[in-house]
């Protein structure tokens, strides 16, 4: 994956607009092969793209069952100007205690907090506090699974600064 979409932005078959980056979802098995990092810095030093368009993506679940690993992995391409998201934020317990240690830019709520969040008063507040912490820690916020305006609406009222989902485009 991390070879093809390289490729493709080579090749301008995937078009960055400038600011903006590619998003690439690293799982969790990825994330404890040790080897990972190392080809993914020999891809970036090898090929034309620039670690600045580039975002991996990797699950707050998947970064606390590696956190090590993890950890180690996001500061070394952070470093080198890649961009992180820690996506389906809100999934695991303890979701706040280590965030402060990572070094990421994008926040990802998970989905089943957004999802229908225009009737449901206590999502609105889980995220709402999201959104906060993510603003005073200077990250950026996405919202996972918009699919509707009423959710679309009450999200940028709380804040949130990007949205994914089918509301936005399939």
């Amino acid at each position: 994956v991390v070879r093809a979409a390289f490729s493709a932005i080579a090749n301008h078959e995937i078009i960055l607009p400038r600011g903006r980056s590619c998003g690439i979802n690293i799982s969790g098995q990825t994330l404890s092969d040790v080897g990972f990092l190392e080809f993914v810095v020999d891809a970036l030093d090898t090929s034309t793209v620039t670690p600045e368009s580039i975002c991996f993506e990797v699950t707050e679940e998947a970064v606390y069952e590696h956190f090590a690993n993890a950890r180690r992995f996001i500061e070394v391409l952070h470093g080198m100007g890649s961009r992180f998201a820690l996506d389906n934020y809100g999934s695991a317990p303890g979701a706040f205690t280590r965030l402060r240690d990572l070094p990421i830019d994008f926040l990802k709520i998970d989905g089943r907090l957004t999802q229908n969040l225009a009737e449901d008063s206590v999502n609105q507040e889980l995220v709402a506090s999201m959104i906060r912490l993510a603003d005073t820690m200077r990250f950026r916020t996405v919202a996972e699974a918009v699919e509707g305006q009423e959710d679309f609406d009450t999200l940028r009222d709380l804040g949130v600064d990007f949205a994914q989902g089918l509301f936005i485009s399939e």
